[in-house]
């Protein structure tokens, strides 16, 4: 078949018109170089080939070593090898995508084909050459490919998974691996379609989705509900899906994409919550606590419940409920104090406990209690403080009352012991006296006088001495009230050889035997004044014995208060207790309180001597140690007097 005549035509214009040739050159390839094989070092390139690379074609040497320059050095490597390949086999293509280095910097990608002229016995004597500027098409190939790599790995390492309705008129969806995973599922374990979904979604949440899915058909709003999907297990799980629609040039939705996240945790936090507050709610309307909420501590506005106004004489909703209303209604003596205690408990934590005054609706002043409790984010910052609030008037009023009725205690108290310490050393001299000149109208006079006479000294003189011993104990016993008590460290042994020095000559004439346990147990105590306390124990011990000889045995243990179980003493604090047992004549229970009582006696003067001021004198010293003395007995079976100081 013969050539066309046009071609004929246009390849003797070629030969012909040099303009021909530029016209095709320029217009349809990016540069031609022509390369000399017997003669490498000479190549010739057309302007174009230099202009796209942002050189001036004038400058630039018809060179080899000027283009291989600028090259991309790994694109040379497989240049030179394609070449060697085409020389060597002319079936085999010139043609590769290289990349050049712009004189801007930037990179341009070209396409790089070429043919080998030979001779007749097929050896390459030429190189012809075209560039094809691929800069654009590559970058947009590029920016695909980096695209879809950053959607592959968004798909896979994100927390949502993606889904695309391919066709909103067809069945068929696609669902990101994730997805899967987020239903329990493999990826492609089940089939990802509409009906799928549907077979998935919860049938109470099924109107309000697909409503949704219609409404962003319909409209501009992107498709955003929460739902519940049946995971692998059978089990629902909360999720949030989103998607937005894509249409066509009529404005018709043709596919859509979306995500959807677990959010099955915050879910059921909402769901808790709404039941806590509507359970908080229930709470402090019936409470008689009123319940306040600054929920914001960066704006002014409080929630007060019903209780709170019903507390403060107001309807609901009658006055504001802002912290600028509460401190226009605290009382002005206790704002200060409010103030800095809500500023302590926003910034340290302490306790927002405390009772001030707020001004009624009535205008009078009554007595609160508030608690409160700041709420913290993850940086500390308090954002929120939740407390109560309690009329606790009439217990005020009755703590104000008991107050000054002690005051006023004390004070009585304070001006009995005066006159007690005043009276009791101010008889003493003239009851000295007036014994005396009894005992001396007794040895003078007994002789002389009858004796009747002589039966009403002895009871005058007996009545004196009595009254001698129980004013003695009278101003013993007001000391002991009036006395600062200084505490020291002394060990048990310590302190009982003190006692016993004291007690030496009773002691001796009863044969009594006093057993220490526990000696070198240290004890912090006002010595000279706990020493009265075991001293008249051991004493009372030795005075109400039986026939058998007295034997007393002081023993220790530490206990807490709540193992001591009285009511008096700190639970959660320890306590000395020395016990002194002795196997004296005891006492009967009922009068076990009577005991510590002063100037009451169980015996007659007759038949034991005393004042009936010892134990009072002990309970007093130990009271002011904060301590508590107490007796287990039976009659006939002995005593065991507890003495419980603070450790």
């Amino acid at each position: 078949m013969s050539a066309h005549y046009l071609k004929n035509e246009l390849y003797a214009l070629i030969r012909e018109d040099e303009s021909i040739f530029e016209f095709i050159q320029k217009g349809f390839l990016d540069g031609i170089w022509y390369w000399d094989l017997l003669k490498p070092e000479n190549e010739w390139m057309s302007p174009r080939f230099w202009e796209i690379f942002g050189y001036d074609p004038e400058e630039m040497p018809h060179s080899p070593d000027a283009w291989q320059d600028i090259i991309n050095q790994d694109d040379l490597k497989v240049a030179i090898e394609n070449f060697n390949k085409h020389c060597e086999d002319p079936n085999h293509p010139y043609d590769q995508i290289v990349r050049y280095r712009h004189k801007d910097g930037s990179i341009v990608w070209i396409r790089c084909r070429g043919i080998a002229i030979r001779d007749d016995s097929g050896k390459p004597l030429r190189m012809l050459g075209a560039h094809t500027d691929i800069t654009k098409s590559m970058e947009q190939k590029t920016a695909l490919a980096e695209s879809e790599e950053r959607f592959k790995l968004a798909t896979e390492g994100a927390s949502v998974g993606i889904w695309d309705w391919l066709d909103v008129n067809k069945d068929e969806e696609w669902w990101s691996p994730k997805f899967y995973e987020l239903l329990g599922y493999k990826p492609g374990e089940i089939k990802s379609s509409l009906e799928t979904f549907r077979n998935l979604l919860h049938p109470d949440d099924m109107e309000k989705t697909f409503e949704a899915v219609q409404e962003c058909f319909e409209g501009d709003e992107p498709f955003q509900v929460e739902y519940r999907l049946k995971t692998k297990s059978g089990s629902y799980r909360w999720f949030f899906g989103h998607g937005t629609v894509t249409r066509d040039a009529q404005g018709n939705p043709i596919r859509m994409v979306g995500s959807i996240q677990d959010i099955d945790k915050r879910k059921l936090t909402e769901l808790n919550l709404a039941e806590s507050e509507e359970r908080f709610k229930l709470a402090a309307e019936g409470s008689s606590v009123g319940i306040w909420d600054w929920f914001d501590l960066n704006r002014e506005v409080n929630w007060w419940s019903p209780k709170i106004y019903e507390l403060l004489g107001y309807e609901e909703g009658e006055i504001p409920s802002t912290f600028d209303q509460f401190k226009l209604m605290l009382h002005p003596d206790d704002a200060d104090r409010v103030l800095a205690s809500l500023t302590a408990c926003l910034e340290t934590d302490e306790p927002y406990n405390l009772d001030f005054r707020i001004q009624n609706k009535g205008g009078l002043y009554r007595w609160y209690h508030a608690t409160g409790k700041v709420l913290r984010d993850e940086n500390g910052n308090a954002i929120r403080m939740i407390g109560s609030m309690q009329d606790i008037h009439l217990r005020k009023m009755g703590e104000e009352e008991i107050k000054n009725t002690n005051n006023q205690l004390t004070q009585v108290n304070s001006e009995l012991s005066n006159f007690a310490y005043i009276t009791s050393h101010d008889l003493r001299e003239p009851l000295r006296s007036i014994a005396s000149f009894l005992q001396l109208l007794k040895q003078d006079y007994a002789d002389k006088l009858d004796d009747t006479a002589n039966e009403y000294i002895n009871f005058a003189v007996d009545g004196s001495l009595r009254l001698q011993s129980m004013i003695a104990g009278l101003l013993q016993f007001s000391r002991a009230e009036r006395h600062q008590i200084a505490l020291d460290s002394v060990t048990l042994g310590d302190l009982m050889d003190q006692v016993l020095r004291k007690l030496v000559i009773l002691i001796a004439e009863s044969d009594a035997v006093i057993d220490i346990n526990d000696a070198e147990v240290i004890l912090n105590v006002d010595q000279n004044h706990i020493m009265l306390v075991f001293q008249n124990i051991i004493e009372n011990a030795i005075k109400f014995r039986g026939e058998e000889q007295p034997k007393m045995v002081v023993s220790h243990k530490l206990l807490y208060g709540e193992d001591i179980g009285n009511p008096l003493l700190v639970a959660e604090r320890q306590y000395d207790v020395i016990s002194v047992q002795d196997n004296g004549i005891g006492i009967n229970p009922e009068y076990f309180d009577r005991i510590f009582s002063i100037f009451q006696r169980l015996h007659t003067t007759e038949e034991y001597e005393g004042s009936g001021i010892g134990l009072a004198i002990c309970q007093k010293i130990v009271s002011q140690h904060n301590g508590l003395i107490w007796v287990e007995s039976e009659e006939g079976k002995g005593s065991c007097f507890y003495v419980a100081l603070p450790a």
